[in-house]
């Protein structure tokens, strides 16, 4: 949400006045933090000292507090730098734990993870031709191979259960090098989805159905279940993919040829963008 005040930031295990701060019996015991404001702005502290507001954020916007090669602290929002620390941190710093506080009822993060020097960079290590890797399946229902790049419902029950998330992102539109997904539907008598969206919410999508039409849901669509506009029609040998054109509008494109543009011009904060996948029927 964008509109519920939390404080989430690093902090030392045991703080200046010798008590431990492992189990953050204070919010001020966090020494680089971000404040995600009520008014939908962002605040920093470094080493506890308020910095000011650095810029806004909407609730699809993903933030890093990373340490770079000079040991300063990098505050990110969806691949910008909002804020570099003034110092740098020494030894005595460390050990450092993660911290969050929240004020209002509701509040919530979702997908916080440590990251890897290599995730410093603004695009994940995916590259074109490679299969889409995929996570959170439950193997009850779907089954993927990451060799061929396949994902195949096998579970019996004939509902949009359960939604097949991908680990790599499209995390930044001005250094993409892959530009969305390509897939083959197997048959033209089953309904399945693939579109783009983040934390297992789909933003857009394309819906395959049992009568081979193609149906889609824009970004400006609010009921993630509705896939009202008709597009087309498709055969089990069709090359279909979900592409962000060289203008920032994501399209869908079969065999070679643009079905569909999105009417939505993504910005930085639209990003990351994950592929998701879900199956109504068996097989």
């Amino acid at each position: 949400y964008n509109n519920k005040w939390c404080r989430i930031g690093l902090a030392r295990v045991v703080d200046d006045s010798g008590a431990s701060s492992v189990n953050g019996n204070t919010n001020t015991n966090i020494k680089w933090s971000m404040d995600l404001t009520t008014s939908g702005r962002v605040a920093v502290f470094d080493r506890a000292t308020y910095k000011g507001l650095v810029g806004s954020f909407t609730a699809l916007d993903e933030f890093q507090i990373r340490l770079n090669s000079n040991n300063l602290f990098e505050f990110m929002k969806s691949g910008t730098i909002l804020y570099t620390s003034f110092d740098a941190v020494y030894v005595n710093d460390f050990p450092l734990v993660l911290n969050v506080a929240m004020y209002d009822p509701g509040a919530k993060l979702v997908e916080v993870q440590w990251i890897s020097a290599q995730e410093f960079l603004p695009e994940l290590t995916i590259k074109s031709n490679d299969s889409v890797t995929w996570t959170g399946v439950d193997t009850t229902i779907l089954q993927a191979d990451p060799n061929s790049g396949s994902i195949q419902k096998i579970g019996t029950a004939s509902s949009f259960d359960n939604i097949a998330v991908s680990q790599g992102r499209l995390r930044s539109l001005s250094t993409l090098s892959v530009k969305g997904v390509r897939y083959i539907p197997r048959q033209n008598n089953k309904n399945f989805k693939m579109g783009l969206g983040l934390a297992g919410t789909v933003k857009f999508g394309v819906q395959m159905d049992a009568s081979a039409r193609v149906r889609v849901k824009d970004f400006l669509d609010s009921d993630a279940t509705t896939y009202g506009t008709l597009i087309g029609t498709y055969l089990p040998s069709d090359v279909f993919a979900i592409i962000i054109s060289d203008h920032n509008q994501v399209q869908v494109v079969r065999e070679g040829v643009v079905l569909f543009t999105s009417s939505i011009v993504l910005k930085t904060r639209d990003l990351p963008l994950e592929v998701t996948a879900s199956f109504y029927d068996p097989g």
